[in-house]
């Protein structure tokens, strides 16, 4: 899934282990053509975590013909903290959201889990997301007061 202030993009589901290749195919098949309309992509930045498929070479190439210095990860223009959960929106709120509004429905097969994910997406407004977004900053300066460490935020 993609989460800007700008909008949201999937969930996207791959159907087998996440490679170098897969990931930038999805990137240029999925993910490009969604943001295509957005407002100025030169302002746009790009952040992923650490997952191998996200620094393998084939998908940084990727990133920075797209966002030339605009993109956060590992081995990236902007080298992203492995364990910084508290700056990431999927990490500190969607994620947790749509667990437990799809496992509260206890799927039981691959297809009904897939519709669950993409119906708990559809639940969170736009307004929200966008929120959650706009929080980021003042999340960095929680980071640098907590000396880069975890912390913890009351919403």
């Amino acid at each position: 899934m993609g989460l800007s202030s700008y909008g949201v993009i999937g969930p996207f589901f791959f159907s087998s282990t996440v490679t170098g290749e897969s990931y930038v195919e999805m990137l240029q098949n999925y993910f490009q053509p969604a943001i295509v309309d957005w407002a100025d992509l030169n302002d746009f930045w790009f952040q992923h975590d650490v997952a191998p498929a996200h620094y393998s070479r084939i998908a940084r190439e990727y990133l920075n013909g797209i966002f030339p210095g605009r993109w956060m990860g590992r081995h990236g223009p902007v080298e992203w903290p492995p364990t910084s959960p508290d700056l990431s929106p999927l990490d500190f709120f969607v994620w947790g959201v749509v667990k437990d509004a799809v496992y509260s429905k206890k799927p039981t097969s691959i297809d009904q889990l897939q519709n669950e994910i993409v119906n708990a997406f559809q639940q969170i407004s736009i307004d929200l997301y966008k929120k959650v977004c706009r929080s980021v900053e003042s999340r960095l300066h929680k980071c640098i007061q907590a000396d880069d460490s975890h912390f913890e935020r009351d919403y």
